[in-house]
């Protein structure tokens, strides 16, 4: 069996986060933008943001200490076009 020299099929990156966000914090104006969930948002109890989510509301109560603070922040992973089992035909996407 003869095997074809190609491209790698998978590759995996790693990024590491907290030097960017030590960057987004150095400067004035993401460091504003990145406490707006605390200090701009309205609130009249229409699900606008992801802070007025009850999962938000349950990481604060869970965790008050975590919670007061808001400069801590709260990552999401999204997955928009995974392709877990290699199903190239399924119908819809993770």
């Amino acid at each position: 069996m003869t095997w074809k020299r190609g491209p790698l099929t998978k590759v995996l990156w790693y990024l590491p986060i907290i030097p960017r966000l030590k960057r987004f914090y150095a400067n004035v104006n993401d460091a504003k933008s990145l406490t707006w969930h605390a200090n701009g948002r309205k609130c009249d109890g229409l699900l606008r943001h992801a802070a007025d989510s009850p999962q938000w509301k349950k990481i604060n109560f869970l965790y008050p200490k975590f919670g007061s603070d808001p400069r801590n922040l709260r990552l999401g992973l999204a997955t928009d076009g995974m392709n877990p089992y290699s199903n190239l035909s399924s119908k819809h996407s993770s």
